[in-house]
């Protein structure tokens, strides 16, 4: 089974495993279909990761393509309504960099996050979109020492609740990532990048946040993981409200060997649903955790009978009834396949989507990225490789 998660870098791979195995029919749910995408310029790999609409005629989508020369760059699509076009910001003068998160206030105030690699140090890497055209921004010097031989850090993924500010977070520590800490980052229009720090989480040898949502200007939510000293890993939930992080209680499913909490979505300060996935006798499992305003709790996400297992990678909420989360499943074939489920009060199901690859053309298919701007009406982005050719984006829309 391929296993792929185009939202985080190869570090944090190894460590991330998960998603579910209950059953049930989608009843009414909104139709998905395959929307056409450029063919980016690329040797053998293309993805995309992120989405952001900021309306239903605007979305900007973020990657990575692999260059010419073998090296990533990143990689950025646009979509107005009726056709998908290239906007590929500029690439740092690095041996790799990839976009993993995107978040536009505006179709006009767009902010990308991602990671750039050069001489064995990997830096947190932020560009942004006026609507025009991309601007690099100042590289982002976390806090304190990197510990360890090769350092890292990386921007996960971004919230900009307004076009004056972003909330970004992702990892500090070694490349290997057994020994680090959360990354913290806040954009300002008067002041740029600065660092914040986050709050520990105790007994821990590394932590990474993988989503973040703000469910207003001064009131975020980012999940992730951790890994302890004990050698397992659990859920981590931090809030940020007018000047700092803390820690909240969130619940690690009981039986996990390995969890990962990866998206969030907040559309106000008492309502916010995240997803992941956790690992339990071998199997992937789905995860869903929802937050009231005062404590977060398991939710029961669903996929498909006959899957073998199921990942959930990112999650959109337009208001606090309705949200949308994709993934990929791994189906009874053996292959991966793109996996959507809609939640409303009455739970989550799973809604269709339209069949990749045929029994002549086996393909692999999984979807990182999704922007809802109401009910039944979302934009899904990841990646698709024909077992006989060379990987390259999807792009799936509802409504």
């Amino acid at each position: 089974m391929r296993v792929h998660l185009a939202r985080l870098p190869v570090l944090v791979m190894a460590l991330l495993i998960g998603t579910s195995v209950a059953a049930e029919p989608a009843g009414a749910a909104p139709a998905w279909s395959v929307t056409p995408t450029p063919a980016a310029r690329l040797v053998s790999t293309a993805v995309l990761s992120g989405v952001s609409c900021p309306s239903q005629r605007a979305c900007l989508a973020v990657g990575y393509q692999v260059d010419a020369a073998g090296a990533p760059v990143p990689l950025a699509e646009r979509w107005n309504g009726r056709h998908w076009a290239i906007a590929s910001p500029p690439a740092p003068p690095a041996t790799g960099s990839f976009l993993f998160g995107v978040s536009c206030a505006t179709a006009r105030s767009c902010m990308a996050v991602g990671s750039s690699t050069r001489h064995r140090e990997t830096v947190a890497l932020a560009e942004r979109w006026n609507g025009i055209r991309w601007a690099l921004q100042p590289e982002l010097r976390p806090r304190g020492r990197i510990r360890g031989a090769h350092p890292t850090a990386y921007l996960a993924a971004v919230a900009c609740p307004s076009t004056a500010a972003c909330t970004a977070v992702g990892y500090v520590g070694n490349r290997a990532g057994t020994l680090g800490a959360p990354l913290i980052a806040r954009w300002t229009r008067k002041a740029g990048w600065l660092s914040q720090p986050a709050a520990p989480p105790p007994a821990a040898k590394a932590a990474f946040l993988s989503g973040v949502s703000c469910g207003s200007p001064t009131d975020c939510a980012a999940v992730g993981f951790l890994a302890t000293r004990a050698g397992t890993s659990e859920t981590l939930a931090e809030h940020w409200t007018q000047d700092s992080w803390h820690l909240e209680r969130i619940p690690t499913p009981v039986g996990a060997t390995a969890v990962q909490l990866t998206g969030v979505s907040c559309p106000s300060p008492s309502f916010c649903s995240a997803v992941g996935y956790f690992d339990t006798a071998g199997i992937d499992i789905a995860l869903s955790e929802r937050w009231d305003g005062i404590r977060w709790v398991i939710g029961r996400a669903r996929y498909p009978r006959g899957a073998r297992s199921a990942r959930l990678a990112e999650v959109s909420c337009p208001s606090r009834g309705v949200c949308t989360a994709v993934g990929v499943l791994n189906a009874a074939d053996g292959l991966n396949a793109p996996l959507v489920e809609g939640w409303t009060p009455r739970g989550w199901a799973v809604q269709p989507t339209p069949p990749i690859g045929t029994a002549a053309a086996p393909t692999d298919a999984e979807l990182s990225g999704v922007s809802c701007r109401a009910l039944g009406r979302c934009v899904a982005v990841g990646d698709i490789a024909p077992l006989s050719g060379s990987q390259n984006v999807l792009a799936e829309r509802a409504g």
